[in-house]
């Protein structure tokens, strides 16, 4: 396990830096959604050794396209097994 601190801190800087943009911006912002994202950029990181693009862009990247089917979670991603 402890070799997966570097790539959970990684991805750890990566939400700060989202959260602190959201923040600076005013805007409203779906808490599930960037939690979902960063469930997303951990499993990425640790277990397939990718970087995801989870907090880059529009949110949409090819990971996520690929995972999300998968799990059966369509277009809904992780953040909805937590209702």
């Amino acid at each position: 396990m402890h070799c997966f601190l570097p790539s959970f801190a990684q991805s750890a800087k990566a939400l700060s830096r989202s959260l602190s943009g959201l923040a600076e911006s005013g805007e409203e912002f779906s808490a599930k959604k960037v939690v979902s994202d960063f469930t997303l950029d951990v499993i990425a990181s640790c277990c397939f050794g990718i970087d995801s693009g989870a907090f880059g862009g529009d949110g949409e990247n090819d990971f996520k396209r690929g995972v999300l089917p998968l799990l059966g979670l369509g277009r809904r991603g992780v953040g909805s097994i937590f209702r």
